[in-house]
């Protein structure tokens, strides 16, 4: 028995490598037996991005069945694509996955808004679709996925992080956000949160992009923290989170061309035009488990201030980058972590906008 595993390891091991080299040779040559594989190659890849491609497959593990093997690519990948700020790493795709868990409890759900009305399976209706953009990790549609699934729903990011087993009715594609491929007016709805670490232009593009491909009377609905948590009695937010906040803010706009865009979403969706029925709203998460009456809102902010622990480490990082000291970065974070986790009754809002495509 072992040596028939030992013959079977040894085939699969070979039919990797070979796999691997193919894909190789077919990123360079930009032609392969597959039509498909070269069209994304041609629209993922081009001259330019070709490098970052091979040094991605140059890392990739031998078998492809190791557990830590999409968050050691992703690490790769943010290393040598340093156009997204934050890691990407195993520890920052549990949190990404444990946000998505407070999310939906904060929302009360996956969603906001006519979005169950507008999946609703109809007799002899078309096929339903559904566009998820900087799907992340895809925890979000994956179980959108399972609630309805009658829809086909595809998922894109720039980032190879999500699930290797989606359900059937979810394709995941590595792709760029702001030049989405598929034809116009192909989607019913489509759902775009935490994609405001893209740079202004590209956001705006990207919010282009997302109405070309949405059906008349198809639904937008765009996500994001509003980052300076504030103790809403006062409206007052404390001077070491103040001063963190400000410094990242400084640093996304000089390194990155990211400004602070979570405060005017409402805005990007009346500039683009071709929307009516835009409503916004306000969600408050709680952090920490002090000072709060409510169960609840003691769970939520008890397991939401760890996650913002890992955030604010992640984000002293991007505050380095643009070149502050490593003493005055150290003195920033300890200021954050110091009053988030000793203020009680602080919280953060996250904003949820909808909107209507015209007919």
């Amino acid at each position: 028995m072992r040596e028939k595993w030992e013959y079977f390891e040894a085939a699969r091991r070979g039919f990797c490598s070979c796999w691997l080299i193919w894909l190789k040779l077919s990123c360079i040559l930009r032609h392969s037996v597959s039509p498909v594989l070269a069209r994304y190659i041609s629209i993922l890849f081009p001259a330019k991005k070709m490098e970052t491609l091979l040094v991605l497959l140059h890392h990739l593990p031998e078998t492809l069945d190791d557990d830590d093997y999409l968050s050691d690519t992703s690490s790769i990948l943010t290393e040598i694509d340093p156009s997204y700020p934050f890691p990407v790493d195993g520890r920052e795709q549990n949190r990404m996955n444990e946000q998505h868990d407070l999310l939906k409890e904060l929302l009360g759900g996956n969603y906001v808004g006519p979005v169950r009305d507008l999946l609703a399976r109809r007799p002899l209706q078309r096929q339903i679709k559904v566009l998820d953009l900087c799907t992340g990790t895809g925890k979000w549609v994956v179980e959108m996925a399972e609630e309805f699934p009658h829809v086909k729903f595809n998922a894109l990011d720039i980032v190879p992080i999500s699930t290797r087993s989606p359900p059937r009715n979810v394709d995941f594609e590595v792709h760029d956000v702001t030049s989405i491929r598929f034809p116009d007016s192909s989607f019913d709805f489509v759902h775009a949160r935490h994609c405001s670490l893209l740079p202004e232009i590209e956001y705006s593009t990207m919010l282009t992009e997302a109405s070309r491909v949405l059906r008349p009377g198809g639904l937008i609905l765009l996500g994001e923290w509003i980052h300076l948590p504030i103790d809403f009695q006062t409206g007052r937010s404390p001077p070491g989170v103040t001063a963190f906040c400000q410094a990242l803010n400084s640093s996304l706009l000089s390194e990155y061309a990211i400004p602070n865009i979570p405060p005017y979403l409402t805005d990007y969706i009346s500039q683009l035009g071709g929307f009516d029925d835009i409503q916004s709203r306000d969600y408050r998460m709680p952090i920490g488990d002090w000072g709060w009456s409510s169960p609840r809102a003691k769970a939520l902010g008890f397991k939401f201030g760890r996650t913002l622990k890992i955030w604010a480490e992640s984000a002293a990082m991007v505050i380095a980058k643009a070149g502050y000291g490593e003493d005055v970065v150290k003195g920033l974070l300890d200021g954050f972590k110091g009053e988030i986790f000793n203020i009680a009754g602080l919280q953060i809002a996250y904003r949820v906008v909808t909107a209507r495509r015209l007919a």
